[in-house]
């Protein structure tokens, strides 16, 4: 038998009071209520049609307040130099360049740095 591990989660007082009192109705643990959750998830390999469709209807305020801390968070180092007044060397924080492109320089220049370090034995 496989190792068991535990879940820990969150819930507020009045929806843990309701939903163990129906579960215990139900003749169910609140256990086996998570196990067969998530014993759903990997035999359907999607969610349950309930959980879509309060999906559809919209997301919960924390879930859209999380989502635009991340949005507003992606150009936060960008957002910072500027205000303190870095425009890069050239004027151009960017220099019109995507975010991959940037990282593919960085990689690039980090790999100069790597092989100016390497010492290579002499061929014969």
């Amino acid at each position: 038998m496989e190792a068991a591990v535990q879940m820990n989660t969150r819930l507020e007082r009045s929806i843990k009071t309701g939903g163990d009192a129906i579960l215990s109705q139900c003749g169910y643990s609140p256990s086996q209520a998570v196990r067969a959750l998530w014993t759903y998830l990997c035999d359907h390999q999607d969610v349950p049609p309930f959980m879509k469709e309060s999906e559809a209807s919209g997301m919960d305020a924390v879930r859209q307040r999380k989502l635009s801390l991340i949005h507003d968070g992606a150009g936060l180092a960008i957002k910072t130099a500027r205000q303190c007044g870095y425009m890069g060397p050239d004027n151009n924080l960017l220099a019109g360049k995507t975010p991959h492109e940037l990282r593919d320089v960085m990689y690039d220049d980090m790999l100069e740095e790597m092989e100016a370090r390497c010492v290579y034995p002499e061929s014969r």
